[in-house]
Formats: structure tokens, sequence, C-alpha cells
């Protein structure tokens, strides 16, 4: 099963706060909910959750991959919808 490593973001392009957020997100709209990828090697996929690949864990660093790594979550596509973990 690959990871892909990034971080979320709502349809604004403003970061999601924390995992209770994304949590919150992903079961009332998961179609607006963004990754997007940070790794320079290795698979790579960015778009809305709702369209994840099958047997690809997304695995986000939020808010901000990059500069406030204050919450971590891992998320999954599921035959019931959105997972996060």
């Amino acid at each position: 099963m690959p990871y892909i490593n990034g971080g979320v973001r709502n349809p604004d392009g403003t970061p999601i706060a924390s995992k209770a957020a994304l949590k919150r997100a992903v079961s009332e709209s998961p179609a607006s909910v963004e990754f997007y990828g940070t790794s320079g090697l290795g698979e790579q996929f960015a778009g809305l959750l709702s369209q994840t690949p099958d047997g690809v864990t997304l695995v986000v660093v939020g808010p901000d991959p990059h500069t406030s790594r204050r919450w971590y979550a891992n998320v999954m596509r599921t035959a019931t919808g959105i997972k996060v973990s």
C-alpha cells in the first residue's frame, strides 16, 4: 500500500486548522477538501480527497506541512467513504 505525504486545504486555499476540522470537513463535504503532495520523490497525488486512488494512504501534516506541523492524520478512501484516523 503506497503512502503519499502532504497537506490539505479548503476550496479557498486556506489550510485546515486541526484534525477535528479535517474530520468535520470530510463528513460534511469530502469533495471540498483538497490534498497536495509535498514529496520530491516517489508517487504523488494532488486533488480532492474524494478522488484519492484506491489502496493509497495520504499522510497529512497540518495545518501546513512546510511551516507548522501541529497535527497529523492518515486519510484513505474506502468503500463507505473517506476515513480519517
